[in-house]
């Protein structure tokens, strides 16, 4: 017998509990593993809480990992951030991966992101019952931010929107909702303990949460999440980077195939980079550098004239210093503006030109 807890709504209640699962011990000739064996109060009554099992005395713990998620005597959301900094060594072996791999492909970095980070990060997210899931968040962003090479100061949102990422909360909250549903639909669901334990959380913070969900059951979560999170950049006006993004970059909010499909692997990655910094706005052309330094948009000017805003529009389709690469590219790339130039179906040839004019216009 391995990975067992035991739960009692008061210290009698344990103790009954524990002399029958000595009793049950000696009978079939198991022993009772000392070190491991360790008990968790929750608000107790006293300070020193005598519990036993036979004349094994057992030691108290603030924190006990069981089947591999830490618990607390803390709130849900503290139990969640202690969850997710146990499991920083993922985010550390994340961040070597994509130094060791620099030039693999989006999409196997995409893999990795997905099946070796985030299901160690959302290990029991389903236990999650708590709206507050900020430290899961960050860890989600930060890490997809590196996996996209942008930087951190990257609008999350359209980082998202760009990858074809969802929300982290959609993610859990369906996971979650599909749990209960299983659970709720189980054949040994009622009079079980978990339908108990579910009743007696109906009046706490994670009962409210648990009720919430249940009009979500059947329902796509994720699509809607992700829908909800179009139409806020959409809305998003005094945003200047979201009001590019959406209005020249990407006016469909569709995911760019060059980070959707294996078949795009012939992009070389440093490309690719240059190609999503562009979309993203995090380059240094001066329509962006000039945000860092708070200068008037209409100073943010070109070398080529001194008047033109230094814009992703002017560096690709107008500016004079970038004219020879748009000359050798006419045959490949037919555009008369950004969102045609987008709207081109040659990705080796669009990403190629983007990493020349960026690296022009950093000259």
């Amino acid at each position: 017998m391995d990975d067992t807890v035991i739960f009692a709504t008061s210290h009698d209640r344990m103790q009954q509990k524990l002399d029958a699962l000595s009793s049950y011990c000696s009978q079939f000739g198991m022993i009772v593993n000392q070190a491991k064996t360790k008990y968790i109060a929750v608000n107790p009554a006293t300070a020193n809480i005598q519990l036993h099992i036979g004349d094994l005395q057992i030691q108290q713990t603030e924190s006990y990992t069981y089947l591999g998620s830490p618990i607390l005597n803390a709130p849900i959301s503290t139990q969640i951030q202690a969850h997710v900094q146990s499991k920083m060594n993922s985010r550390r072996k994340f961040s070597s991966f994509l130094s060791r791999n620099d030039n693999a492909p989006f999409f196997v970095k995409r893999k990795v992101w997905d099946a070796a980070l985030n299901s160690a990060i959302l290990y029991s997210c389903e236990s999650w019952m708590s709206a507050n899931i900020k430290g899961a968040e960050k860890i989600y962003a930060a890490t997809m931010k590196e996996m996209l090479s942008v930087r951190v100061q990257t609008p999350i949102d359209i980082c998202m929107l760009e990858a074809g990422v969802p929300p982290l909360k959609s993610v859990i909250m369906s996971r979650q909702t599909s749990f209960l549903h299983k659970l709720r639909s189980a054949p040994h669901f009622e009079g079980s303990p978990a339908q108990h334990a579910l009743q007696l959380a109906q009046r706490t913070p994670m009962g409210r949460y648990i009720a919430s969900l249940t009009p979500m059951e059947g329902s796509n979560i994720v699509a809607d999440a992700v829908r909800q999170l179009e139409q806020k950049c959409r809305q998003a006006t005094n945003s200047t980077k979201r009001v590019t993004y959406v209005n020249e970059m990407n006016v469909d909010l569709i995911v760019h195939p060059v980070y959707s499909t294996r078949t795009h692997a012939d992009v070389p990655e440093h490309l690719r980079k240059a190609f999503t910094r562009f979309r993203l706005s995090s380059h240094r052309l001066r329509i962006e550098t000039g945000r860092w330094s708070r200068t008037p948009r209409d100073q943010r000017t070109c070398d080529c004239d001194h008047s033109s805003i230094q814009s992703e529009n002017h560096v690709v389709c107008e500016c004079p210093l970038t004219a020879g690469i748009r000359n050798s590219f006419a045959s490949e790339l037919n555009f008369q503006n950004i969102r045609s130039f987008f709207a081109n179906d040659n990705l080796l040839s669009q990403c190629t030109f983007v990493y020349l004019c960026l690296n022009l216009m950093s000259i």
